[in-house]
């Protein structure tokens, strides 16, 4: 047993695993190995041995036939010959002693499938006349597309625009009632220049007082409460001290030309009566402390 032991190789020495780098490509060292070198032989051998189509040839024999010239021995060379050709020569109609003909024979257009004469060419046009259609299809999208998004930005602007003076009406109403009632006064200089709310009345809320001072509600800011307060037809509308006012006008249906004026009047009023200013969030001293120290008479100034 011992000697046959040392007999047999071990495959984790140092000797066998040094000997593993000095292997040729494509000497074989085992049965598997001498297998696996067999069949890529025969991979190679198949590759190698590969028969070309019947068209390939076909091509390749006419290429070389072509690429050859006329021999003098043809018989239509000999025909050409009695005619007074020579070898050089051009066949056409000869003008001022110049020909314009044919230097060489005209190219071979073989067709290789099924389909009529003329289809291609039919096929091509068609195929141009699609990739037209397509083309201006996609134009005309990208056109709608351009003035979609040129709508929405508009919109988008006109909605802030809205928003934004809307806001500062309300906020000047608010601050017109509380500086007009500082200096006494029982009723705005113009309807509108106070917030005005919709009286409730004692069927609307059991727990209502029964004087004349109403629960307030809040301003029509929401679509909601601007529906609620015209739907009501027989409602009644008061400033906060309980004085009767007009009914509130719904602000976002009126145009932006008119909200703007609406704007700049009340702004005018605070300004020259109260020496506010409604975005500068401040009440000033004196004109000449107003005119210096405020940036201008518009939201625009101020930013």
């Amino acid at each position: 047993m011992a000697s046959g032991s040392e007999s047999e190789e071990d495959y984790m020495s140092a000797e066998f695993l040094a000997s593993l780098g000095d292997v040729k490509p494509g000497v074989s060292k085992s049965r598997e190995h001498r297998r696996q070198l067999k069949l890529h032989e025969k991979r190679e051998g198949m590759l190698s041995t590969k028969v070309p189509k019947k068209s390939e040839l076909e091509k390749a024999k006419r290429d070389e036939v072509l690429a050859k010239p006329i021999s003098s021995e043809s018989k239509g060379f000999a025909l050409l010959a009695k005619m007074g050709y020579k070898p050089g020569m051009k066949l056409g109609v000869q003008k001022d002693g110049m020909s314009n003909g044919l230097a060489e024979p005209l190219p071979l257009d073989l067709k290789t499938n099924r389909t009529g004469l003329g289809h291609e060419a039919e096929e091509e046009k068609q195929r141009k006349d699609r990739v037209e259609a397509h083309m201006k299809h996609m134009k005309e999208r990208a056109a709608m597309h351009n003035v979609l998004v040129g709508d929405f930005r508009k919109r988008k602007r006109n909605q802030d625009e809205y928003k934004i003076i809307i806001g500062d009406i309300m906020k000047s109403r608010k601050a017109c009632h509380e500086l007009d009632t500082r200096n006494e006064l029982a009723l705005p200089t113009e309807d509108w220049h106070w917030p005005i709310y919709r009286e409730r009345k004692a069927a609307d809320d059991p727990l209502a007082s029964t004087s004349r001072v109403p629960r307030r509600r809040d301003l029509p800011f929401s679509d909601d409460d601007e529906d609620h307060q015209h739907d009501d037809e027989d409602a009644t509308y008061v400033y906060a001290n309980g004085k009767p006012a007009p009914k509130e006008e719904r602000l976002r249906e009126l145009p932006l030309e008119q909200l703007d004026e609406k704007l700049r009047s009340i702004t005018e009023h605070l300004r020259a009566m109260h020496l506010y200013c409604v975005w500068c969030g401040h009440q000033y001293e004196s004109e000449i402390e107003l005119e210096d120290q405020c940036p201008g008479v518009t939201r625009c100034d101020h930013e």
